[in-house]
């Protein structure tokens, strides 16, 4: 019998009224305590919210991915426009052998793209890698398909209950087929494992 199965009083998931649940265990029965369980698990936990944000949190971890690799690859344009006017100044500046003023008007404008290239490649370093976002959608797929799989559950354990409820009647046996009783079972153990 399922009555057994109330006893000793069992830890309670965090926010559960244990008054409610208290008078549910003291008239010994077991649908109650579960359905009670039950709704509060799932008053708690909205996974349907929960997996909203998580795919908003998706999409924006998607679109600051986007949005890096494109400033990188403005920046590497920029860097590499930089590097080759350096190259066609310093080509200028070895063909132009005439008056010293145009030289140093060359190598003025020479060391002004050194600085911008050096103070490009700083900033370089500045704009975070997009490739750790990558596994950051990863880990948050899997915390979404988590939430579905926890709320198919309870709702598996909410349908059962019901069934177990229309079934039972007070002073009875619980449970007629042993093949229910296990199944049964079996959830209330993954329930503990998964809280």
């Amino acid at each position: 019998m399922i009555m057994s199965y109330c006893s000793p009083r069992p830890s309670f998931p965090v926010g559960v009224d244990t008054r409610q649940v208290g008078r549910c265990l003291d008239k010994h029965c077991a649908y109650p305590l579960g359905k009670v369980w039950q709704r509060e698990y799932l008053k708690k936990h909205q996974y349907d919210q929960q997996s909203q944000s998580v795919g908003k949190c998706t999409s924006d971890v998607y679109e600051e991915q986007k949005d890096t690799k494109e400033k990188l690859k403005e920046h590497f344009d920029k860097m590499k426009a930089l590097e080759d006017a350096l190259v066609k100044l310093e080509l200028e500046l070895r063909k132009n052998n005439g008056p010293q003023n145009q030289e140093w008007d060359i190598k003025i404008r020479q060391i002004d793209l050194q600085r911008t290239l050096a103070n490009c490649k700083i900033q370089q370093g500045e704009i975070p890698d997009p490739d750790h976002l990558t596994e950051v959608r990863q880990c948050l797929d899997q915390i979404r398909q988590i939430l579905v799989d926890l709320e198919k559950f309870w709702k598996k354990v909410y349908v059962m209950l019901e069934t177990l409820k229309e079934n039972t009647f007070v002073g009875e046996n619980l449970i007629y087929d042993l093949e229910y009783m296990k199944e049964f079972l079996e959830s209330i153990e993954e329930a503990k494992q998964v809280s």
